[in-house]
C-alpha cells in the first residue's frame, strides 16, 4: 500500500507581490506529487479568479479556496494596517475551520503542513495549535527581512515609530557588510 500523499496549505500575505512568489512554488510542490491547497482571502480569490483565463479554470493542479478577511464589501485593501489588523484575528478563526473541516471529512487528505507568508504568521500559529508542521516562506529579499527582524530594535532605540516610520531625517543601517 503506497503512503498518503502530503498535502500542503499555502497562505500568502494578502498582496499581489506576495501571492504570486508563493503560487510558484506551489507549482513546485505540485510537480513533486503533493496536493496544494492555496487559501486566499477573499477579495485576492475575486482578482486571482478573475485574471485567469476561462480555458485554464478547473484545470489547474491547485485547489485555490478563499476565507474571508473580515473587510467592508467596499474595502479596496490597500489599508495594509488594516488588512493586518483583520487577517490577525477574524480571518485566523476561518482559516482553522477550513483545516479543520479538510482533517474531518477526508482521512486521504488531511492538512500535513502549513507555509505561511512570513508577514501572515497567525496561520503558523493556528497550523502549530493544530499538531500540524509549519513553514515560513519569506517572498522578499533577504535585506528587507534583516529590517523586519529588526524593527522592534529600531523601535526601542527611538530611531523609527511603531509603524516604520523614521524618528529622524538620517540614514538608517542595519550593517556596514550589507549595502542600502
Amino acid at each position: 500500500m503506497m503512503g498518503r500523499k502530503p498535502h500542503v496549505i499555502l497562505a500568502p500575505y494578502p498582496s499581489q507581490g506576495h501571492v504570486t512568489p508563493l503560487m510558484k512554488l506551489a507549482y513546485n510542490l505540485v510537480d513533486q506529487e503533493v496536493k496544494v491547497t492555496f487559501v486566499n482571502t477573499e477579495s485576492i480569490h475575486a482578482k486571482l479568479m478573475s485574471a485567469m483565463p476561462k480555458k485554464f479554470k478547473g484545470k489547474i493542479p491547485i485547489s485555490l479556496v478563499s476565507i474571508p478577511e473580515g473587510l467592508e464589501s467596499n474595502h479596496d485593501g490597500k489599508d495594509n494596517f488594516q488588512v493586518r489588523e483583520s487577517a490577525s484575528s477574524f480571518t485566523q478563526s476561518h482559516l482553522q475551520n477550513f483545516v479543520e473541516n479538510i482533517n474531518l471529512l477526508n482521512n486521504e487528505k488531511q492538512v500535513s503542513l502549513v507555509i505561511a507568508d512570513i508577514s501572515v504568521g497567525w496561520a503558523l500559529e493556528v497550523a502549530k495549535k493544530m499538531g500540524i508542521k509549519q513553514a515560513a516562506f519569506v517572498p522578499y529579499g533577504l535585506g528587507n527581512l534583516a529590517m523586519i527582524l529588526h524593527n522592534p530594535m529600531l523601535i526601542k532605540a527611538g530611531i523609527i515609530e511603531i509603524y516604520g516610520i523614521p524618528m529622524k531625517d538620517e540614514f538608517i543601517s542595519q550593517s556596514n557588510e550589507i549595502s542600502a
